[in-house]
């Protein structure tokens, strides 16, 4: 059981669309395109459809017309640059740099979630930092319709869901927020039915580090989270891999926190080396060799890193500040000013301003 290896896995591509700065004509071209998609899916069907014939008819080659690219309708540029909404998480266009409010009952939240297909949100429905006693995990329609709270036994706090890649279940760790010291542990929600799985059983006390946020991998068939190496305020971290139907967890990489699975399931992002805030001071690569490289160093420290969908850029908080930075250079610059910032699409964030 090497401590530096993951399996590679297979890759999934969500389909998402970026808003438009009117959640109503966001939301209404969001609906647009997937009807568009379908109706070029049976396009296509007929168009092959007609070729095959046109062959067996007259058994000769054919030459293909060229249909050059379409470009969808420019998004109205919105409020730029400069402080962002007072106080009011929201999504922001980087292409445009317009920023849409979230939906009212939407706009109290933390650590916002988006599905796979971009029509749903999980998030915990208190602002007081995150997997505290009164926060409350709910999920709802990006616009804010059908909220339901996922119910947790006992009393415990559920916190920092992440989507499976088929958007039918959600991890999360489950704890006493009452409790600074209480590490609790993760589950799998299926949210059709309703029926938890427990992955792991961490009893232990660790310090102020009970902090396990965890993610899917790319085929939904593992989970993979950070857990500290012991309960002093000086420890460190190490990236871990349990199967999402329950069982022994696998340790993948040490001295690694936040780890984010790119979707072609062969590298891991993540914080190194951290600091005793649970802050890293560079984001770096691993690969399925172990090999480690240095993606972005931090001006201050970098809290909260999470990858688009495509996994070409990582978007975290330095400084108070949201960069994006790019996989491919290197090159990071700032987006906004907030706490965190999540993806709900490749081009497209939602930012919570003022935590974290």
């Amino acid at each position: 059981m090497s401590p530096d290896r993951f399996d590679v896995l297979e890759r999934f591509e969500p389909l998402v669309q970026p808003p438009e700065p009117s959640l109503e004509r966001f939301l209404r071209r969001r609906d647009r395109k997937r009807r568009n998609q379908r109706l070029s899916a049976a396009a296509v069907g007929i168009a092959v459809f007609v070729v095959v014939v046109w062959i067996l008819t007259n058994g000769g080659p054919f030459h293909h017309a060229r249909i050059p690219a379409g470009r969808g309708p420019a998004i109205p540029s919105g409020p730029t640059g400069g402080a962002p909404i007072e106080s009011v998480p929201f999504f922001l266009d980087l292409r445009s740099g317009a920023q849409i409010p979230l939906a009212g009952n939407l706009a109290g939240g933390l650590n916002y979630a988006a599905s796979p297909d971009g029509t749903r949100l999980a998030y915990e429905s208190n602002r007081s930092g995150g997997c505290s006693g009164s926060d409350v995990m709910t999920v709802a329609n990006t616009d804010g319709t059908d909220a339901r709270t996922l119910e947790s036994p006992k009393g415990l706090t559920i916190c920092a869901a992440r989507w499976s890649p088929d958007g039918t279940k959600l991890v999360y760790q489950e704890r006493d927020g009452t409790s600074p010291d209480d590490v609790g542990s993760l589950f799998v929600h299926d949210l059709s039915s309703g029926d938890r799985t427990q992955l792991t059983d961490l009893p232990l006390s660790r310090a102020g580090w009970w902090f396990i946020p965890a993610s899917f991998t790319p085929d939904g068939r593992s989970v993979i989270f950070h857990l500290a190496q012991d309960s002093s305020q000086n420890t460190k971290f190490d990236v871990w891999s349990v199967p999402a139907t329950g069982g022994e967890p696998t340790m993948v990489l040490r001295n690694a926190a936040f780890p984010i699975p790119f979707p072609d399931g062969k590298r891991i992002a993540f914080l190194s080396p951290m600091n005793p805030d649970l802050t890293g001071r560079s984001i770096q690569i691993a690969d399925a060799t172990g090999s480690r490289r240095t993606l972005v160093e931090a001006n201050g420290s970098i809290w909260w890193p999470t990858m688009s969908p495509d996994g070409s850029r990582i978007a975290y908080q330095d400084g108070g500040s949201i960069y994006v930075v790019d996989v491919s250079t290197g090159e990071a610059s700032v987006v906004a000013e907030g706490g965190t910032a999540e993806w709900f699409d490749d081009e497209t964030l939602i930012v919570a301003p003022g935590t974290g």
